[in-house]
């Protein structure tokens, strides 16, 4: 980089005053004379330094030299001419600030400027052109109408060249705000606005085609997605809705609530046998006649409400399934505000609420028991067989972790398919409850699923139950020396477990 010896503060005065001072040629910009003799060709003379006539030509005998090599079409031999120029001129700038008082060296510097641009427009040095009109236009405040009109024509054919017809566009649109009439202007602006239209609109079709096919292939999986989960419900021998308009009418239907909450079973255990990679035992195996489903935290307003109709359980699950036993855990109430224990009212006694006998000979039976479910399952004078699913409705983990601490790690033990449904907002267990899985150490086999079979008020549809779920199966779990520890992390990572 050459050394022009001027500093910050001159050169922003001069760059005020309009010239435009730079160190060192336009990268790319590579001079080769048109003459092959070195020593007969003056300019090489000039540049090289050497005495000579060519040496001491003035800023006009330059013009008009560059001018004339144009018109032989000698573009780079002009360019050439005009390099020197403005060698001229940063000589004279260094004099000292009196030169920023003559406003031919502006002049001079801006036509050496943009007539190199013409020079590299016609050696189809468009990028080059483009960047000579750039840097002459860094002067705006300081040009005149005709100098500013003829740097943006200049630029905007250099953009149109160059295939940046938006640019040009934009160059253009600048132009007539400066001269409206320009007819020069007009025309690239006909011939560029049109090219650039058919671009766009080639462009929205290309996106068009694009999205449709990417549509068409959501589409396509989502078909493949559904057909292998009603297949793999066939091979289990379920029975369930799946018409999201039935669904829909169903979700706000109190008298439907019950079918809701064992299609979410059912539904659960599909996607359990779809999804999970490895499955330790099937849930509804081959040679089942016995089902046997374990429901923890269980309150006699849901649970106990949703699952007595033996039917209900009998027409969606295999027909070879002879008998049916659901144990309902809990009947503890909830924390409340200030977490005080609420409990619940409509408790039932011990033992079995309900046992039915169908004309064919099937068996459904359902038993009741209070208290926590490690104490109920512990109790060796119930006979509770190892069951075939567990389900934990609405656990609110938030509020309850160290309550199903101990059930938890029983099941992850026992290697006992497990779903957890959640509510939907303000419960948090949608938001943290992989979280607090992970946490327990369980191993998740079917992550969080928005359930279709969700129940809702239609007074207010936003607030949902049975709306989402996870089923585990297995995992590390964690000691009860690791326990504290465990909840501390959850602490310390704003989930408010108690």
């Amino acid at each position: 980089m050459a050394d022009t010896g001027i500093d910050d503060d001159m050169r922003k005065l001069f760059k005020e005053k309009g010239y435009d001072i730079i160190d060192e040629q336009v990268e790319g910009e590579e001079i080769i004379y048109d003459s092959d003799d070195e020593n007969t060709n003056p300019l090489a003379n000039m540049l090289a330094g050497m005495s000579g006539p060519e040496n001491n030509l003035s800023m006009e005998e330059l013009k008009e030299k560059g001018n004339q090599a144009f018109k032989e079409g000698k573009y780079k031999l002009a360019i050439a001419y005009y390099n020197k120029g403005q060698k001229v001129i940063y000589s004279a700038v260094c004099k000292g600030p009196e030169a920023l008082k003559d406003q031919n060296l502006s002049d001079y510097d801006f036509h050496f400027t943009l007539n190199t641009a013409m020079c590299n427009m016609k050696l189809e040095r468009y990028d080059l052109a483009a960047s000579n009109c750039e840097k002459a236009l860094h002067r705006r405040g300081n040009l005149g109408q005709a100098q500013l009109v003829k740097a943006l024509y200049r630029k905007a054919d250099a953009e149109k060249h160059l295939g940046r017809l938006e640019d040009c566009l934009e160059t253009l649109k600048e132009l007539f705000e400066v001269e409206p009439e320009n007819a020069a202007a007009k025309a690239i602006h006909q011939v560029v606005d049109r090219e650039y239209k058919k671009q766009v609109a080639a462009r929205n079709k290309n996106f068009k085609n694009m999205f449709a096919a990417y549509e068409k292939e959501t589409v396509e999986l989502e078909n493949k997605e559904k057909e292998a989960f009603s297949k793999m419900k066939a091979e289990l021998g379920l029975e369930f809705e799946e018409t999201e308009t039935k669904l829909t009418i169903r979700r706000f239907n109190r008298n439907q609530w019950g079918v809701c909450f064992i299609e979410t079973i059912l539904y659960s255990i599909t996607k359990f046998h779809k999804e999970a990679s490895e499955i330790e035992s099937p849930i509804i195996k081959p040679d089942m006649k016995d089902f046997t489903i374990w429901f923890l935290g269980a309150s006699s307003s849901f649970e106990l409400r949703f699952l007595t109709n033996a039917m209900e359980w009998f027409d969606r699950l295999p027909s070879r399934i002879r008998n049916v036993r659901i144990v309902l855990m809990g009947f503890l109430g909830e924390v409340g505000p200030q977490n005080k224990q609420i409990p619940d009212e409509n408790e039932p006694e011990d033992g079995i609420f309900k046992e039915e006998t169908l004309e064919d000979g099937r068996t459904f039976k359902l038993e009741c028991y209070k208290g926590k479910a490690e104490v109920i399952i512990a109790n060796e004078d119930l006979s509770l067989e190892r069951p075939d699913y567990c389900v934990i409705p609405h656990p609110g983990f938030n509020r309850y972790f160290s309550d199903f601490y101990k059930p938890i790690q029983y099941l992850i033990k026992e290697k006992i398919p497990t779903c957890v449904c959640g509510r939907s907002a303000p419960d948090t267990s949608e938001k943290e409850g992989t979280e607090i899985l992970h946490a327990y150490k369980a191993n998740i086999k079917v992550p969080l699923t928005k359930n279709p079979h969700k129940i809702s008020l239609i007074e207010n549809s936003d607030l949902s139950k049975l709306h989402h779920f996870w089923v585990f199966e297995g995992g590390l779990g964690i000691g009860q020396e690791l326990f504290f520890k465990v909840k501390l992390d959850l602490l310390s990572r704003d989930l408010n477990v108690l």
